[in-house]
């Protein structure tokens, strides 16, 4: 497991407008640490928990290691020498994007290996800058200057990422979203009680 972390973010996850869990990251010296918890139904669980590991960059990572709390099963792949360089596990995401909002670039073109995917051929993937995301999205949740970062995986939009002053408010994914929280009893606040301890296992 990846040592004492330096800080964390957390989110609230909605599912079809209605909170549903939340999206946990640890940032540590030696990397990253990410947890989506949440119940899509009455009495059920998804809990998928993954860590990566790097130092000051994500692109120079060098393994990975993915749970799925259901069936308790867990993979921990080493990287390839071979691989190439610009490939990064899909947990890795908001590395990108961020350091995409602070490079003052529009584009990052990389390769995505996604973890349920193990075995399957790299999927092509770009972040865009897109501009205003008010004016593409309209929402009581976004300001008029804030920015719309786009991920495309082998051409088609999956994820939006909703920044403010270079930070990630919001994001979009393929349905479900995700709001930026102050501390995690405000990001876990209603949620049922096995999705909260869940949550609260993989928090100091």
């Amino acid at each position: 497991m990846i040592g004492r972390h330096w800080f964390s973010r957390f989110e609230s996850f909605y599912v079809q407008g209605v909170k549903s869990g939340a999206l946990i990251r640890h940032w540590s010296p030696s990397g990253l640490r990410s947890l989506i918890a949440f119940s899509p139904a009455p009495g059920t669980l998804v809990a998928n928990e993954q860590e990566t590991w790097y130092e000051s960059d994500i692109l120079a990572w060098t393994k990975f290691r993915y749970r799925t709390h259901g069936d308790n099963s867990e993979i921990e792949v080493r990287r390839d020498p071979l691989l190439h360089q610009n490939c990064v596990p899909g947990y890795t995401e908001i590395l990108l994007v961020e350091r995409l909002l602070a490079s003052g670039e529009d584009c990052a073109e990389f390769s995505v290996l996604f973890e349920s995917e193990l075995g399957h051929p790299l999927h092509s993937a770009t972040l865009t800058k897109t501009g205003r995301a008010a004016a593409a999205r309209p929402s009581k949740h976004l300001d008029p200057k804030d920015i719309t970062i786009e991920l495309a995986v082998d051409g088609t939009t999956t994820n939006r990422h909703h920044a403010r002053s270079g930070v990630v408010i919001s994001s979009d994914w393929g349905g479900a979203r995700s709001y930026l929280a102050p501390d995690f009893d405000s990001a876990c606040s209603g949620l049922p009680t096995q999705v909260r301890q869940v949550l609260q296992e993989f928090t100091p």
